[in-house]
């Protein structure tokens, strides 16, 4: 049959670690806060809860929240735990699925492994209740750029929003089951 089938796996993944890097710097994407229509719908709902934010820092995130809902569809509400903490040297960020399914069934690949929002989103089910489905925790001492919808120089920071919307792209399954020892 192709009945939809899926199990939760018993796996500890590591969240994504992104480390940091002058190499790089002053890369900032305009945003603009009015930028939705009138008769915009989301077309999903994250919902974050905060761990030690400071205000500036989750308005950012939840901008960057409301980016994510105008292009990932799910009919189930994606549950975030935000955290602001000192992270190890040169990490600005790092995100996380909480659980991981392997869906088959429905025309989807054997075996192929989900974090759960994506699985849930599949399946059209909510697998774990109110827990979150990830985790995002942000390096509190870096040198952030908050302001969203003013693009002035920022020289020197770290663009909140830009992060914010690559981690939670981990979080969502963007991510690799590789490991990397020593540098590149």
């Amino acid at each position: 049959s192709d009945e939809i089938r899926y199990y939760k796996l018993d796996i500890d993944v590591p969240h994504v670690v992104c480390p940091f890097s002058y190499e790089i710097n002053d890369i900032y994407v305009p945003y603009n806060k009015n930028r939705r229509p009138k008769s915009f719908v989301p077309i999903s709902n994250f919902v974050a809860t905060y761990q030690n934010f400071p205000p500036e820092a989750e308005e950012a995130f939840e901008f960057a929240l409301g980016i994510l809902e105008e292009i990932i569809p799910t009919p189930i509400q994606i549950n975030v735990l935000a955290q602001f903490d000192q992270l190890d040297g040169g990490t600005l960020a790092s995100a996380g699925a909480t659980d991981f399914f392997i869906v088959t069934g429905g025309g989807l690949p054997d075996n192929t492994i989900f974090p759960i929002a994506l699985a849930e989103k599949l399946i059209a089910e909510n697998l774990n209740e109110a827990d979150f489905d990830l985790r995002v925790s942000i390096d509190e001492r870096t040198n952030w750029y908050y302001d969203f919808n003013n693009p002035t120089d920022i020289s020197g920071q770290f663009d909140f929003v830009s992060v914010v919307l690559h981690e939670m792209l981990h979080g969502l399954g963007f991510l690799s089951f590789t490991a990397v020892e020593g540098s590149l």
